[in-house]
């Protein structure tokens, strides 16, 4: 309401001087006008806001002395002993000054309007002036010298008053910008990893006065919101836990900022107000499946999407879910609508009888200990699903030294109980760095076949530098564990049963999307379990 006024009294000011002030002061006035209402369509955060202020502060009592010489040429003179003024210290000047004041008011309102839509960008630790502050300081050095310059009491009034000001806000925000000024509570959060989960923290603030803060946590699954926010007692602010790894500090590092409303000083120093226990999810996943075993729960975590009670993926008439289009779908089977938003093809997957054996395939050497939670969760939580659902279940395991087992297909249960003796034996291994992307075979073959069609040189070096990968690729997968342990698995499983794979593509990536393609030729229905899952976070 105030600024409202002091914008009004303003305009008003500036048209009485622009109609009744001399040239070329009434041409000044009127620029003035103008861009006070151009600030209507200037964003807030463009320091040329500022700039019309301070030139509205300066200008306006200038061009006002001069509109009220012509109105009260009469007048007293003050004696202003200062040998650098030449201009008369006249009751003209002092009312043209104190009609201007609210120039002041909004130059110090719009410097804090836009100290808002500022974030901090420095997160150097310790008390420091900002930009703003050394601007104020830089413009009122220019008034001074100008001021002396042309000995304009005027000017140099204004400056006075001007600086004074700033030096009280100063003050102020020095009182505000301190260690203790503000406190962070939060719970103690309990969570899996790779889950998400909201908490509210609280802010206090200490010190009785209203400042501005920004929050901004340092790992990158943590989100605050509002980050930046005026803080007048207390808030409660919105702390946004997005799949944390496995590694996760305790403690996690927040960078708190602290300023006044003007964005004078500022204090960065670093919280933990909260504290996370990021639970791996293989425990989890392990607790419940002995919780299953020993009859404590019925249902158990679903680690597989596409199946549901005694179903499987296939051609079936109920819908059970969508996933990345296989070669071989039929066009009808097209989810257009998640295609589109997702920018891939996706196909919608419908139930058919239950019945066919399961396998669960694992390469049992990963790169670091995220990636040991990850497998072990899947691997568990594929267990559990197929022993809800009773299909009976094969294991096929192996490394980079060689097979580690194949199993028959067995009940579910007693395969979840092997599983989870099974589990430490995961290893984690150095990252064999590649030269090259791995080969994604059904592209592969398509790129060739297509190649097939033309006759032209150009296209006969391609297709047969495509047919030297392709065959590299099936003589590195004739010595492979992986083919090694599918072709102990083919002789114990059937088509059309299904291969569940549970681990990510790592250094054996070209040789398994070739075996899963022969595979697929063969009949085999293939679910892969990260694939599943990032479909199904892409679409939610």
């Amino acid at each position: 309401m105030l600024v409202s006024f002091m914008r009004v009294w303003l305009l008003v000011i500036l048209s009485f001087t622009a109609l009744m002030a001399p040239s070329p002061f009434a041409s000044f006035a009127a620029v003035l006008l103008v861009g006070q209402g151009l600030k209507l369509f200037v964003d807030k955060r463009s320091w040329s806001i500022t700039a019309i202020n301070l030139g509205t502060m300066v200008i306006l009592p200038i061009s006002l002395t001069a509109a009220f010489q012509i109105i009260m040429p009469d007048q007293t003179t003050i004696q202003l002993q200062l040998s650098f003024l030449t201009q008369p210290l006249t009751v003209n000047v002092l009312l043209a000054i104190l009609l201007s004041l609210p120039s002041i008011y909004t130059v110090l309102f719009d410097l804090g309007q836009l100290n808002v839509t500022i974030r901090p960008n420095n997160r150097r630790m310790g008390s420091r002036l900002t930009q703003s502050s050394f601007m104020l300081i830089l413009v009122i050095a220019a008034f001074y010298l100008t001021a002396v310059v042309i000995g304009n009491a005027v000017v140099f009034l204004v400056t006075t008053i001007f600086a004074l000001v700033v030096l009280f806000a100063l003050w102020r925000a020095l009182l505000i910008a301190r260690k203790d000024s503000i406190k962070l509570t939060g719970p103690m959060i309990r969570l899996l990893a790779g889950s998400e989960k909201q908490v509210d923290v609280t802010v206090h603030n200490l010190i009785g006065r209203k400042f501005f803060a920004c929050i901004f946590p340092e790992p990158d699954w943590l989100r605050i919101e509002p980050s930046c926010f005026i803080l007048n007692d207390r808030a409660s602010i919105v702390m946004n836990i997005n799949q944390p790894p496995l590694s996760g500090p305790l403690q996690p590092i927040f960078h708190l900022v602290v300023s006044d409303l003007l964005g004078l000083v500022q204090c960065h120093r670093s919280v933990q107000p909260v504290q996370v226990k990021i639970i791996p999810r293989a425990r989890y996943a392990r607790q419940l499946a002995l919780q299953y075993l020993s009859g404590g729960i019925g249902t158990g975590l679903v680690g597989l999407a596409p199946l549901s009670g005694n179903t499987k993926p296939g051609r079936g008439m109920d819908y059970i879910g969508s996933r990345r289009y296989q070669p071989g779908d039929r066009l009808k089977d097209i989810d257009w609508k998640h295609s589109l938003k997702l920018k891939d093809t996706i196909s919608k997957e419908y139930a058919r009888s239950g019945g066919q054996s399961t396998a669960i395939l694992a390469n049992f050497d990963v790169t670091d200990p995220q990636e040991v939670d990850d497998l072990g969760f899947n691997l568990i939580s594929a267990a559990i699903t197929l022993a809800q659902d009773a299909v009976p279940t094969a294991l096929a395991f192996y490394n980079r030294d060689g097979v580690i087992l194949v199993t028959d297909t067995e009940n579910p249960e007693l395969i979840l109980r092997r599983l989870l003796s099974l589990i430490n034996n995961i290893r984690t291994l150095p990252v064999v760095k590649r030269r090259l992307q791995p080969a994604e075979i059904t592209t592969l073959n398509r790129s060739v076949n297509l190649l097939e069609q033309y006759t032209s040189s150009n296209f006969s070096g391609l297709k047969a530098l495509l047919d030297f990968e392709k065959k590299a690729i099936r003589l590195a997968t004739t010595t492979h564990p992986l083919t090694k342990a599918i072709d102990s698995l083919v002789t114990r499983l059937s088509p059309p049963s299904t291969v569940v794979v549970a681990s990510k593509p790592g250094e054996d990536a070209d040789v398994l999307s070739w075996t899963l393609d022969q595979l697929q030729r063969k009949g085999y229905e293939i679910i892969r379990m990260e694939e599943t899952r990032a479909f199904e976070s892409e679409r939610n």
